[in-house]
């Protein structure tokens, strides 16, 4: 799959129905998956984002998970919305509600609060206490106008935190604790007394890819403050770029390469949410 970050307009203009379903056909699905039973009580997107509509959201970015050809219509997928007005900028970042749903039966309706930085096209999911689920039965398919009124309210404290982690300025062993912390979120940690070709192959993290997501990749991510640093860390772990130590049987000694973007959309939404979650554990705000 390619970079979820990017299944937006390059304008930042609201998605037509036609782009949604070009990007996220699932979107638009009305059906559900055939082995579901009739207690099994679908909230489509379709009717999300109308709602989202009536509410002055509109749909800014679509993406959809691979799936077998005769699956893909009821595919997990994901929908985030902007404020119709602009809403609130705190320090380049604008507050969003993202939206993730399946009609396979394997996943709940979620709703959850969270922002999107423009200088570098980074989605963040807010962590703990930021989301809401519905789960698909006839007794609670009525209830999502609720959840979207909890997650709205919950945008004015993403975007408080934001602002509050913006005044922090970030000592370099913290600094350093976080990255090293943010990057067993995704691999496992390489110590060096395992560096004997023993190692079972897969991708690790080691003290290059600590530098990497911690290196700014352009000007404006140079300053030292908890946002900025975590941001940095944030673009470096989700779309890909930090250095990591690669093993396989055709090259049992390693190699150090590039980390590719994440590809599921899943992942995508738990990385961002445990990274948030560990920004608060790791004292930056």
């Amino acid at each position: 799959m390619p970079d979820l970050i990017f299944s937006r307009s390059t304008n930042d203009t609201p998605l037509s129905a036609a782009n949604i379903f070009s990007l996220a056909p699932a979107a638009y699905t009305e059906t559900q998956a055939d082995h579901l039973s009739e207690r099994y009580g679908q909230v489509t997107t379709a009717q999300a984002i109308d709602v989202l509509r009536d509410y002055g959201f509109a749909p800014v970015q679509a993406a959809q998970v691979k799936a077998r050809k005769a699956s893909h219509i009821h595919a997990p997928h994901l929908i985030a919305f902007a404020p119709n007005q602009g809403g609130e900028i705190v320090r380049g970042t604008r507050g969003e509600i993202i939206l993730y749903n399946s009609h396979d039966g394997r996943s709940s309706l979620k709703l959850f609060a969270g922002a999107y930085r423009f200088i570098c096209s980074n989605g963040i999911v807010a962590g703990e206490g930021f989301d809401a689920k519905l789960r698909h039965t006839k007794s609670t398919a009525n209830n999502f106008e609720d959840m979207l009124r909890d997650t709205a309210g919950n945008l004015p404290r993403v975007m408080e935190r934001i602002e509050a982690m913006s005044q922090v300025t970030v000592e370099a062993d913290q600094a350093l604790d976080f990255a090293y912390n943010a990057a067993q979120l995704r691999w496992d940690w390489m110590n060096p007394v395992e560096q004997t070709g023993d190692l079972k192959t897969g991708s690790y993290a080691d003290r290059g890819t600590i530098v990497s997501l911690l290196q700014p990749k352009r000007r404006e991510d140079g300053e030292q403050d908890a946002w900025t640093v975590f941001n940095r860390v944030q673009e470096g772990l989700i779309r890909g770029g930090a250095k990591i130590r690669s093993y396989s049987e055709r090259n049992p000694q390693g190699a150090t390469r590039k980390a590719r973007a994440i590809g599921s959309i899943s992942s995508v939404v738990k990385t961002n949410r445990d990274l948030w979650d560990l920004a608060a554990d790791c004292g930056l705000v």
